[in-house]
């Protein structure tokens, strides 16, 4: 079940670094940020490493701007289900920037959506 958060890396009862895949170099999770520095868009990515990725994101800043909004489950083949989710994106709303992964805020609901859909359809 996709897990949301809007107070930093803690959710839940959950910590950040309770999600990371156990083996193997395919299995990871597919998460939301949202970076007070650009409050009008979310990005979806993916991670074997939350508490990693999320520190990539706030590294060189004087204090943290990115928190996790939402992660999902593991999956065993995360690169396919990211695909596979931001193709489906890319034919309801385009992306806002080069590298495909930033959506406008307006569009939350339906990454969240996606994402949880993905978790029931992909292993």
């Amino acid at each position: 079940m996709l897990r949301n958060t809007v107070e930093g890396p803690s959710f839940s009862g959950l910590e950040v670094g309770d999600f990371v895949a156990e083996s193997g170099p395919t299995k990871g999770y597919i998460y939301i940020v949202r970076d007070t520095a650009f409050p009008d868009h979310i990005k979806i990515g993916k991670t074997v490493n939350m508490q990693k990725r999320l520190s990539t994101y706030n590294t060189d800043k004087p204090f943290p701007t990115t928190q996790i909004h939402a992660i999902s489950r593991v999956f065993s083949d995360i690169a396919t289900v990211e695909n596979k989710i931001l193709d489906y994106l890319y034919k309801q709303t385009p992306p806002t920037t080069f590298r495909k992964e930033w959506f406008e805020l307006k569009h939350l609901a339906l990454c969240e959506r996606v994402v949880e859909e993905a978790e029931s359809f992909f292993d």
